[in-house]
């Protein structure tokens, strides 16, 4: 083990580079190199205090932006809690910077990893062979690697990411049901955060996941197409790759490992106050992508520091929930989606989610 270590500056345990190289080890193959760097800020939005280390690994096949890169931000030392937020399909970290960053001046040691087939310069054939077991990997590793930065362990993630979230909490336990609330002082996570979870998927996306015909036929489709999913958003994809958005279903389907249909599992963790009362929600009520109703039972009505809803009259969409800045880029083709819009609420939202990490 390599037994150098990054200074602290305040008497405090040092993080080791070994951390750094555990965090590596994810991401790195035979044919594929990464290299640890450390980065200045995170975005021009963002002014980096002096006590942060911000590492991100740069690797041959990602894309060239920084957004797209996995990363740690960190006191130099350990913390009492290590916050792990993972993006969002076809998202890339970069949509998780601004809550990063504010976790991270709230004290907090921050990683934000890169799932599988995201983040490259070629995703099409990398999003045809990815499956639910490899995001379910990449989100594993990242909360190892948070064990030995920090005390205490809360995961979330926007979208796709606090699927993923959920699922990993959920996965702790071999039942929900009757468990002894003693054990919550000794599981390895202890607070889920929420933003736009999909928790849930439209009926007609249901019928088109459910089997990989239709979704190998249109990646068939799109891996001819010359822009091969790569428009001028730097930090995600401009188009959408159905093997990759199966992977999301299948998840859904088997949320926690737990046996049980999604409906169901959620109900049961709803009508828990131990469990619901660790799970953060912040949605939009207009949420174009993942409709509300699928996060709503999670919603405790009488605990309004648990969640943070946006009202219709913001008109909110997806992504945007997790935006404190407007994004700039020019669109490449006509019907590509162009810049999201930052929400108006964010502040207020990040201020109910430093508390409930206090909590």
């Amino acid at each position: 083990m390599d037994s150098r270590s990054r200074s602290s500056g305040d008497g405090s345990d040092p993080i080791p580079d070994s951390t750094i190289q555990r965090f590596r080890q994810a991401y790195e193959s035979d044919e594929e190199r990464v290299e640890p760097v450390e980065l200045p800020t995170l975005d021009a939005n963002h002014e980096r205090d002096e006590r942060l280390e911000i590492v991100a690994l740069r690797g041959n096949a990602f894309r060239e932006d920084p957004g797209n890169w996995p990363k740690i931000i960190h006191h130099r030392r350990r913390t009492d809690r290590v916050v792990v937020l993972t993006h969002g399909f076809k998202d890339s970290p970069a949509f998780l910077h601004d809550i990063a960053m504010r976790c991270a001046d709230r004290g907090h040691n921050v990683v934000l990893p890169l799932l599988p087939a995201h983040g490259r310069r070629d995703p099409v054939a990398a999003m045809r062979r990815v499956r639910a077991e490899h995001w379910r990997w990449a989100v594993d590793h990242a909360i190892g690697t948070a064990r030995l930065l920090g005390d205490t362990i809360a995961v979330g993630g926007l979208s796709t990411g606090g699927l993923l979230a959920l699922d990993a909490y959920l996965r702790q336990f071999t039942e929900l049901a009757g468990i002894d609330t003693v054990l919550m002082d000794t599981v390895l996570i202890d607070r889920v955060l929420l933003f736009g979870a999909a928790l849930g998927l439209k009926p007609i996306q249901r019928l088109v996941l459910s089997t990989a015909a239709v979704p190998r036929w249109r990646d068939a489709w799109a891996e001819r197409q010359p822009n091969r999913g790569i428009g001028g958003n730097p930090i995600k994809y401009s188009r959408s790759f159905l093997t990759g958005a199966r992977q999301v279903h299948r998840i859904i389907q088997s949320l926690g490992l737990k046996g049980q249909p999604p409906a169901s599992a959620l109900a049961e963790l709803a009508a828990s106050p131990e469990y619901r009362s660790r799970i953060f929600v912040a949605h939009s009520e207009v949420d174009p992508t993942i409709r509300y109703s699928a996060v709503e039972p999670l919603v405790d009505p009488e605990d309004p520091g648990q969640h943070h809803i946006v009202p219709a009259a913001r008109e909110v969409g997806h992504a945007d929930l997790v935006l404190a800045h407007d994004q700039s880029f020019e669109p490449r083709w006509p019907d590509e989606p162009g810049p999201l819009s930052a929400n108006p609420e964010f502040a207020g939202m990040m201020d109910k989610v430093l508390a409930f990490l206090d909590r």
